[in-house]
């Protein structure tokens, strides 16, 4: 008749009525949830889920194990339990009555309460992306650094046809801020998070804290520095000739100084067109003050550029996905700041250039210097140092 429920059908020999289903069932379940919830972790971690979400005890591991001891407790009680009445018309189950055996049927309680709590646990876990789930991953990125300009001066300036040709092309940050005036401060945020307290150009350096540098060795991967004028290979002492000390953080910091292997991580410029080959997960380069419009021209700077980003846009590991990006230290006369009580630097340009870019794309969020250093630490999956934690990265930044 219309509406009416199916019949339930006969029960199968030696199962109890209205118990739930066999436990070999169960075992395939057992067996095919880790698998599944295995695949799910894979697929997270190829994501870009933060490493702490791995490391630390998961909601997912909560959730199978809880599923494990529920069933087994099902499977070991189901026999105890009185069969549930089903409804003589309709032949549906009726509320679960456990007859004599109340105390060990109410032992289920506790144990799904568990099971459902971890399994909320787990999606909203898993279910909220991180900010470092939109950073893509990084193989490969050429960092290079002008010198004392601020947006307006670039941006539209006819003396820089190649600059604003790659605006046009790729996508500028209009509301990027150095941390602070002189230069070597920035530079000293920009690998490390911080300033170091340090407030001028002449500071001495031997810092022993972390630095982007240390990260990335620490985990395998290369990084090097491409200085224009540095007198040979692993030089750290101070200036000479066209070579400018503090325009290379590296040498402020113990972890690179104290160890001879990491030395010859700081190269001469020339090395940066055969290194292209095979080239590091970090390469940052650093022009001298004739090229980097510190005491040239504009013009200069922006000639210097359009001979060496076309170098590097021709590499094989550029068109693999690699990232080019363009950052200039501090702004010129310009103290404007943002984001937090220490950035008063200046408005300066950042340009980041790859392959999959969007054309002619404005990124309008406000960002510093230790936006860029959080956005290198996440495309490469380390920890955020030093201020970097409490910035935002830029959205389709690549």
């Amino acid at each position: 008749m219309p509406g009416a429920h199916p019949s339930p059908g006969p029960i199968p020999a030696g199962a109890v009525p209205g118990a739930f289903p066999p436990s070999n069932d169960m075992a395939r379940v057992r067996i095919a949830l880790p698998v599944g919830v295995g695949r799910l972790r894979v697929a997270l971690a190829a994501s870009g889920r933060p490493s702490s979400f791995f490391t630390a005890p998961s909601s997912l591991e909560v959730v199978i194990d809880g599923l494990r001891r529920f069933w087994d407790a099902r499977d070991s009680d189901a026999a105890s339990v009185t069969p549930e009445p089903r409804n003589a018309v309709s032949g549906v189950l009726t509320p679960l009555s456990c007859g004599a055996d109340t105390v060990r049927c109410m032992r289920w309680i506790p144990r799904v309460v568990t099971c459902a709590f971890a399994c909320f646990a787990a999606t909203f876990t898993v279910g909220v992306p991180s900010a470092e789930a939109r950073v893509p991953r990084l193989h490969h990125v050429w960092v290079f650094v002008m010198e004392n300009h601020s947006l307006g001066q670039v941006l539209g300036n006819r003396h820089a046809p190649f600059l604003n040709r790659m605006a046009r092309r790729y996508r500028i940050a209009t509301r990027f801020y150095a941390p602070r005036h002189p230069s070597l401060p920035n530079y000293l945020a920009m690998i490390s998070g911080s300033t170091q307290g340090c407030a001028s150009d002449h500071c001495k350096g031997g810092y022993g804290g972390p630095t982007l540098a240390r990260q990335l060795s620490a985990r395998g991967l290369g990084w090097q520095g491409f200085f224009e004028g540095l007198p040979r290979r692993g030089y750290a002492g101070d200036d000479r000739g066209n070579y400018i000390r503090h325009h290379n953080p590296f040498v402020y910091f113990r972890s690179v100084t104290s160890h001879p292997r990491q030395l010859r991580h700081l190269r001469k410029l020339r090395a940066l067109r055969p290194s292209l080959r095979h080239p590091p997960a970090l390469s940052l380069i650093v022009p001298n003050n004739a090229h980097n419009m510190h005491d040239g021209p504009i013009r200069a700077g922006d000639r210097w550029l359009s001979t060496w980003i076309p170098r590097v846009q021709r590499s094989h590991a550029y068109r693999r996905g690699g990232v080019i990006m363009i950052v200039w230290d501090e702004g010129h006369n310009d103290s404007s700041g943002c984001c937090l009580p220490s950035v008063h630097g200046g408005r300066i340009p950042l340009f980041i250039i790859s392959r999959h870019a969007r054309t002619h794309h404005r990124l309008t969020h406000t960002a510093t210097t230790y936006t860029l250093l959080r956005m290198l630490e996440s495309g490469f999956r380390v920890p955020h140092l030093g201020l970097a934690a409490q910035a935002r990265p830029l959205p389709r930044a690549w």
